[in-house]
């Protein structure tokens, strides 16, 4: 061990904990929680698109904890830790294995200044580097909408109506739309829309939790 570690000993990405052992610098005991966690489903029937899956149960402390941070900071390794996951279930589909494009449901603008990140965009990035496929920006948000958490069902829907348009016609085939959290599934339905309006021919969304 040299000076710099004893000093600055390597923490582990998830808990933070100090840790010398593990896989890329996760800890055992985290990645093997995260294995456990782990149960790629079906979650919800999204308008527009043709399935949504999700690769971790919100109703789970260290996800919510880890998807929290991603919106904080958006630390690398954790991102690429995340994406393992994801990419993960795209290989275990086969409808997302033959996606020619990863994209992503843009963040609203204050958060982004507020924070300085947009964690769906750095997970689509981290994911289609694993799968070998480029990831674009073909989504912009329009206006300013209220936060969703705060909102019921029917409201969430008309909160997001017209607030994404696209950035550029879309050649491809099928698409894997990226967002870190569904719920009711408006956001990624409207995200979906413009996507299909825009030339998509399949729209697959891939959430990391619900």
């Amino acid at each position: 061990m040299n000076i710099f570690s004893a000093m600055f000993p390597p923490k582990c990405p998830v808990c933070r904990k100090i840790s010398r052992e593990g896989k890329k610098g996760v800890c055992i005991s985290c990645r093997t929680e995260f294995d456990r966690l782990y149960c790629p489903r079906a979650v919800l029937n999204v308008e527009n698109a043709e399935f949504c899956t999700a690769v971790f149960p919100y109703d789970s402390e260290s996800v919510r904890s880890i998807i929290f941070r991603l919106k904080e900071r958006s630390p690398q390794k954790l991102v690429d830790f995340v994406s393992e996951y994801l990419a993960k279930a795209v290989f275990q589909n086969d409808s997302l294995s033959k996606a020619t494009l990863v994209t992503y449901v843009p963040r609203r603008r204050a958060a982004v200044r507020a924070n300085g990140v947009d964690q769906a965009k750095y997970l689509a990035e981290s994911l289609a580097d694993r799968l070998g496929l480029p990831c674009r920006t073909l989504l912009t948000v329009t206006r300013k909408s209220q936060r969703q958490h705060s909102l019921g069902r029917t409201e969430r829907r008309r909160n997001v109506r017209g607030l994404y348009a696209a950035r550029e016609k879309l050649p491809y085939d099928s698409v894997i739309l990226i967002d870190d959290i569904v719920t009711t599934g408006a956001t990624a339905s409207e995200a979906a829309k413009v996507l299909k309006k825009s030339g998509a021919d399949s729209v697959y969304v891939l959430s990391l939790a619900h």
